[in-house]
């Protein structure tokens, strides 16, 4: 996890000191997402500055820091995430005669979108990111989001310019102003729990949706484009399981790929067990951790994940979370979410990654999302018995939308 920040006021130069001390503060704001290194870089006549705070994964060597430029100058990068597919990429930019000087994937960024565009080059990507890149010939910022929207990206188009963040703290830092309650946004998660993009609580900020990139052009002009899209031609239901099979292979694989440890949250449930049985080989001896409830022994998966971690051969730690402290949690780390969560299962997940994390650990695979794709509780197959009351039509949406989103999601993963 990295984050990134900046702005851009195109026609209108900057000072270089004034820029450098917002962009700095906005860094240190967010300077939890990236412990490693940090860095800002303003172009005074471009109108253009960025700020990046780095967790080193791949290519932990400074050549990697950021914001990171090409070898021509033409791009300007700050990027938070990883492309998992990164080396695929590579080897395929390599072919047509690129040469790199880094061993890790932001070059892979930047050289793709040089060579298949920013539309090409996201059509190929396969993981989770958000970044801006600049490009001095045309003189345009490009603001991109992964398919499934897993990294943040906030903005404000604002008469003061552009501004964008990973989080609402370190654009306020850039846009001290927007800090006003927007209605919408509030209705929206009162309603649904959550702020469906491109809204958020704040009014006159953003988020960057799913799926899409942001142009803004020197003229002050910008443009959001939708890249992806989970809709496909149907699919039997026999290649949906196989495809299924394999994309978990992949997706498993790929996230294996760090120049630092690897590790694993195991829950006594399916979904993180699959993780690690997918795994294989490449998971023996993979350490993975459990969290439980000192005052809910009720809840706790301790002997189901002990089992699981037993038979394959995973360094298995119990970590007990007491009431006290999932208070604290509460009352003391709720800033970092910039929306709101209704979900309070990320207090233990948020008390498990300080153990991994003093362990060690800065990369952990989880098991998290799949009751929301199959529909894990019942509260989600409230919905599908509500689509029974609606009868016929109801199911068919149902049955089409299953079809044609799974397959493309999963080939993809």
């Amino acid at each position: 996890m990295c984050g990134i920040a900046g702005l851009f006021r195109p026609g209108s130069p900057l000072d270089a000191a004034q820029a450098g001390r917002a962009l700095t503060a906005a860094g240190t704001a967010m300077a939890s997402r990236g412990p490693d290194a940090a860095g800002v870089k303003v172009v005074c006549d471009h109108g253009l500055g960025f700020a990046h705070r780095r967790l080193s994964i791949l290519d932990l060597d400074p050549r990697s820091d950021q914001p990171w430029a090409s070898a021509d100058g033409r791009y300007l990068v700050v990027y938070n995430g990883e492309v998992y597919n990164f080396k695929e990429l590579r080897a395929e930019l390599a072919a047509h005669g690129t040469h790199f000087r880094t061993a890790g994937d932001t070059e892979v960024v930047v050289e793709g979108v040089r060579t298949w565009g920013v539309e090409g080059f996201l059509a190929r990507a396969a993981g989770m990111f958000a970044f801006a890149l600049y490009d001095h010939q045309s003189r345009r910022l490009t603001l991109a989001r992964d398919r499934a929207g897993k990294k943040p990206l906030y903005y404000a188009d604002t008469p003061a310019g552009l501004f964008f963040a990973s989080e609402l703290r370190a654009l306020w830092e850039l846009a001290p102003g927007l800090k006003e309650l927007d209605p919408k946004g509030l209705e929206s998660w009162l309603r649904l729990k959550f702020c469906p993009s491109p809204l958020t609580l704040l009014k006159g900020v953003k988020k960057v949706p799913p799926a899409h990139f942001l142009e803004a052009k020197a003229d002050g002009s910008h443009s959001l484009t939708r890249y992806w899209s989970p809709l496909g031609r149907p699919r039997p239901a026999g290649e949906l399981l196989s495809l299924l099979e394999a994309s978990l292979e992949t997706a498993a694989r790929r996230r294996l790929v760090s120049d630092v440890p690897v590790c694993l949250f195991l829950s006594g449930g399916v979904d993180s067990g699959l993780v690690a049985a997918t795994l294989g080989a490449a998971g023996q001896g993979l350490t993975s951790y459990t969290v439980g409830y000192e005052d809910l022994p009720a809840y706790n998966e301790f002997a189901e994940a002990r089992a699981t971690a037993a038979h394959l051969g995973l360094k298995h730690h119990e970590v007990v979370l007491p009431s006290r402290e999932a208070l604290s949690t509460l009352q003391d780390d709720s800033l970092v979410l910039d929306d709101p969560s209704s979900d309070w299962v990320w207090v233990p997940l948020h008390h498990l990654s300080r153990r991994a994390r003093a362990d060690g650990f800065k990369v952990v695979l989880v098991g998290e999302g799949s009751d929301e794709v199959f529909f894990g509780y019942d509260v989600m197959l409230k919905g599908l018995k509500q689509l029974e009351r609606w009868g016929r039509p109801g199911w068919r949406a149902l049955a089409k939308a299953g079809r044609t989103a799974l397959a493309p999601v999963y080939r993809r993963a």
